[in-house]
């Protein structure tokens, strides 16, 4: 397979091809196109820069759909490889404007960690639900929202990536004990204080193991993390 480094210095000699040639064709046009050459010399050398021209031209286009086929396949592979380390993360999120930071922040710690994020449910290996315990319709409604990737984990049994689902914030402060029992669904339970620790609970996770921090800290917390801002799926209860 062609590398990157080869296709972008192909790319350029038949730029500069193409640039050639088309100095000399403003040499050999100089007299009107729509005369008739002077002798059979100019119309030879017409004949030949259009053909050249035109190889160019297709070969050009070749190196382009060699590019594009790369770039698809690196694309393809890295999904690949994503997948193969269960690192691919689903966000959604519950309550105040709060919890939109607590993802942002959650989100930067789990970026450097080597998580990447999608939009799409389904193609998720770790689901993580940031919630809200301010009122009871608010746990309710969190309690309803696991069903569906609680289907999701059972498809995902026989699967090398085994689907782990994490509940942070407010409503897994205050109800950690029943969100690792209830039904066992839920693999990971973190606090709002305990962002920082998720990477590790997640390898815990991946191993099997069910795993909780709901520690509050006295100082502040996130000082350091740069919140990484993402349009994603949240709901106000």
């Amino acid at each position: 397979m062609m590398s990157a480094r080869r296709l972008r210095l192909l790319v350029f000699s038949v730029q500069k091809c193409l640039s050639r040639l088309a100095d000399k064709c403003r040499g050999y046009c100089s007299v009107s196109l729509s005369s008739t050459p002077t002798n059979e010399t100019d119309e030879t050398r017409v004949s030949t820069f259009k053909t050249k021209l035109s190889s160019l031209r297709v070969l050009q286009a070749k190196v382009q759909l060699r590019r594009n086929r790369n770039m698809r396949n690196r694309i393809f592979l890295k999904k690949v490889v994503w997948r193969s380390y269960g690192k691919v993360l689903y966000f959604e999120t519950f309550g105040c404007q709060m919890n939109v930071n607590d993802t942002e922040i959650a989100w930067s710690i789990l970026q450097k960690g080597g998580y990447v994020r999608t939009h799409e449910l389904s193609e998720a290996d770790v689901v993580l639900l940031v919630t809200c315990s301010i009122r009871e319709k608010a746990e309710q409604t969190i309690w309803n929202r696991l069903k569906h990737p609680a289907v999701l984990k059972k498809k995902h049994l026989k699967s090398s990536t085994p689907l782990k689902i994490g509940v942070l914030g407010c409503m897994a402060e205050r109800l950690k004990t029943e969100l690792l029992e209830k039904e066992r669904v839920v693999d990971v339970v973190a606090g709002p204080d305990a962002y920082r620790d998720l990477l590790r609970l997640l390898a815990l996770a991946h191993g099997g193991q069910r795993t909780s921090n709901v520690l509050l800290s006295l100082e502040e917390a996130y000082a350091d993390v740069m919140p990484i801002h993402h349009s994603g799926h949240s709901a106000f209860v």
